[in-house]
């Protein structure tokens, strides 16, 4: 009985996610009629408000050592395939999947794919992509803050590489501190924690990298 409660609760809650979608559809569907001569075109700049909303969905590369730093919300609209989106700094499409079936269809192609963010599918993703997500997490929670403690756009992000990413946003966390410009220490892991994310654990998993 309890089984069939916890399936019918996944059920409901997969009802409520492919919902979401549907309606960011018919809005993207709205905009093309009144920009009928383009087929591709980009979100207002991220720091008009995307990279301030709560993270939506997660985005996985193939490579494990490539991210793009750019939030679903924030690529290109592909008006021809609601879960299609194009990243310019990548240079390639990215796939949204909400489900094992199609996840699994495609995760050993070349391609990145956006799942949702604490949803059933991240939940039954091996330990590496685990791993993976919640370094994402940390660069797009990272750059909100960032852009939170000195607002300047030239600040943002622009990495694709992991590992260089997180080192550039662990410096400038180091020299804010250093500086004493906005929080210490304390202050960061505290931020931080506000949004699931442990500074202390990326600091340490990354030292000498």
């Amino acid at each position: 009985m309890h089984g069939k409660k916890s399936n019918i609760a996944n059920e409901a809650i997969q009802d409520i996610e492919n919902l979401e979608d549907t309606m960011h559809y018919k809005k993207e569907k709205y905009f093309k009629k009144s920009h009928r001569h383009v087929r591709i075109c980009p979100h207002p700049s991220s720091f008009d408000y995307q990279v301030y909303k709560d993270l939506k969905e997660v985005i996985i590369c193939n490579d494990l050592d490539i991210v793009t730093i750019k939030r679903w919300d924030e690529l290109e609209i592909d008006f021809n395939n609601q879960n299609i989106r194009y990243s310019k700094e990548l240079n390639q499409n990215i796939i949204k999947v909400t489900n094992k079936h199609n996840y699994n269809e495609i995760k050993n192609d070349n391609v990145c794919i956006a799942i949702p963010y604490k949803g059933i599918l991240q939940k039954t993703l091996i330990e590496d992509i685990q791993e993976y997500i919640k370094n994402y997490v940390f660069i797009q929670i990272s750059r909100r803050l960032i852009q939170e403690s000195d607002y300047i756009e030239e600040h943002d992000i622009k990495e694709n590489n992991m590992k260089i990413a997180i080192q550039i946003i662990l410096s400038y966390i180091n020299k804010d501190i250093e500086n004493n410009s906005w929080l210490d220490m304390n202050g960061w892991v505290k931020r931080y924690k506000e949004f699931d994310v442990d500074l202390n654990e990326i600091i340490i998993k990354n030292k000498g990298q």
